[in-house]
């Protein structure tokens, strides 16, 4: 997964093609992927202060605030993040 290999560039051809909605998420502060990289080109990420005392990127996938919007979203209910999506916040301000 370095910039520029086969496999990032035929993933980036086939998302002109996607039929689905992609809705990424990120907690600040992951230096992982990075927040600027965590959604696809032209697109925002719904990004979340990581709570004290958590890992970023590991911590993403059991965080309840995302996984309230998931459901709310594959129940057909109003989610919580809502679009316009906020610009991510100055590198300085992240914890």
């Amino acid at each position: 997964m370095k910039p520029g290999s086969a496999f990032l560039e035929e993933l980036a051809r086939s998302d002109a093609a996607a039929s689905y909605t992609v809705y990424p998420y990120v907690r600040l502060g992951d230096g992982i992927v990075g927040e600027e990289n965590a959604a696809p080109p032209n697109q925002v990420p719904m990004w979340l202060p990581t709570p004290f005392f958590e890992l970023s990127h590991v911590g993403a996938i059991g965080d309840p605030r995302i996984l309230a919007d998931i459901a709310r979203r594959l129940r057909g209910e109003k989610p919580y993040a809502i679009l316009p999506r906020t610009p991510l916040p100055e590198p300085s301000s992240q914890p």
